[in-house]
């Protein structure tokens, strides 16, 4: 029995009521992407201001991703198989919110340096779901809550570290 059947029968519709529905997989893809990076941006922004308003919201992103694992694993095999990001323009402009938002938080941050700390948050936070042997290999641990904490801390650490590299204005010190 292959997954899709599984599924469906789980789902107690066959196949091709789904496709009427939706229309082609990669019309449902595009509609569970949309709808989960929704959900994450509802549940999770930039709250406050200064630095820890930064790190506190890679921690919950961390911490969401966490608690709702697909996510991570669907843009993975979204950059595998398509190349492109399914509903881009939608996806950028939300993008866009989000480096705005780090801006807010902390506006002695260029455009440039906020976009890379977002996307250092985004694969520190992502990568860890996406490949979780990695994980297994560097530590020798198996994933638990202790586990979990101190990778969350980690990410923590890591962008407190590049937004004091920012702030205090001496960026030089992280390329030596």
């Amino acid at each position: 029995m292959t997954a899709a059947r599984t599924c469906t029968d789980g789902a107690g519709v066959n196949k091709e009521r789904i496709y009427k529905y939706f229309g082609t997989k990669d019309q449902l893809f595009a509609i569970v992407i949309a709808r989960e990076i929704g959900e994450l941006g509802e549940a999770v922004q930039v709250e406050g201001e200064g630095t820890a308003a930064v790190i506190g919201y890679a921690e919950r992103f961390f911490d969401h991703l966490c608690d709702k694992p697909a996510l991570a694993r669907l843009l993975f095999w979204e950059s595998l198989e398509l190349g492109v990001p399914v509903a881009e323009s939608e996806r950028r402009e939300s993008m866009l919110g989000k480096i705005h938002g780090v801006r807010d938080a902390v506006p002695q941050l260029s455009e440039s340096a906020a976009r890379e700390l977002l996307l250092t948050i985004l694969s520190l936070c992502y990568s860890w779901h996406a490949l979780p042997t990695l994980d297994r290999l560097a530590t020798a641990t198996e994933r638990d809550a202790a586990r979990r904490s101190a990778r969350r801390a980690a990410i923590g650490e890591t962008v407190a570290a590049e937004l004091a590299l920012h702030v205090s204005g001496d960026a030089s010190v992280a390329r030596q």
